[in-house]
């Protein structure tokens, strides 16, 4: 959720995910709450940001500017947040020509540990689609990483995973059928069910015998049980029900 925000938002501030430490840090009693922490690490200000006393601008105005990163790696920075392989490609080639500076070195060795470790989970999440039968979902998940030039750690196991994919017997239609439910599966993020319910159907029958095919049908089953092909998001009664009223219910069959 937050890397897709980021994409989709490309903010210019640093972003930071503390899971409720920092909340607790500085005794937050509810939200919004405002903070402003200095280089120094020290908190400079914690409390309302609309206090009419001005305190946060003058929070903001104590604490010194300075960039976060060192300047080699703003470059690398804006990469992470767009193209995670070719900003491990340039850390890479920093670190193999001997340009990275002492100081910057703990820096460069978070970065590498960060985008490291994304690689590592793309691995097991498209293991883990492998083994729910998304096969279009594993190898589009995995094949970043499995082409990377230089290679991460987890590269060898994504071509390994890679190639296990690419031996099923019904490889072509899994990518096929697996593309097709995505589209489904789109639609019904949209709310436009009966549509969704009619794209998983179509799988189910074009693909049959394929794992796709099972996830298709049960997911039109699903639709279909949850009385939800028809329903119309400017209706009441269908937001109030959390599915299609009787009068847009749509009787739909497998």
């Amino acid at each position: 959720m937050v890397e897709a925000w980021l994409k989709r938002m490309k903010p210019t501030y640093p972003i930071a995910i503390t899971r409720g430490a920092f909340e607790r840090q500085i005794n937050v009693p509810h939200f919004p709450y405002s903070a402003v922490i200095g280089p120094d690490g020290k908190i400079a200000f914690a409390g309302n940001a609309g206090m009419g006393e001005g305190a946060l601008d003058e929070a903001m105005a104590r604490s010194k500017k300075q960039p976060l990163w060192p300047k080699s790696l703003a470059k690398i920075n804006k990469l992470m947040l767009g193209d995670s392989v070719k900003a491990y490609a340039e850390l890479r080639k920093l670190v193999d020509g001997g340009k990275v500076a002492e100081e910057d070195r703990p820096h460069v060795e978070t970065f590498v540990a960060y985008l490291e470790g994304q690689a590592q989970a793309a691995l097991e999440e498209a293991r883990g689609f492998r083994d729910k039968g998304f096969v279009f979902k594993a190898l589009r998940r995995i094949e970043p990483y499995s082409n990377a030039t230089p290679p991460f750690p987890a590269t060898a196991d994504g071509q390994a995973l890679r190639k296990e994919l690419e031996a099923l017997p019904e490889y072509k239609k899994e990518l096929s059928g697996g593309e097709a439910y995505l589209a489904a599966e789109a639609l019904e993020g949209e709310k436009e069910y009966l549509e969704a319910f009619e794209g998983y159907k179509s799988v189910a029958k074009k693909f049959a015998g394929t794992r796709i095919a099972e996830n298709a049908r049960a997911q039109a089953e699903r639709l279909r049980t949850d009385g939800l092909p028809g329903f119309a998001a400017a209706c009441d009664g269908c937001r109030k029900g959390g599915r299609a009223c009787d009068k847009h219910r749509k009787d739909v069959k497998l």
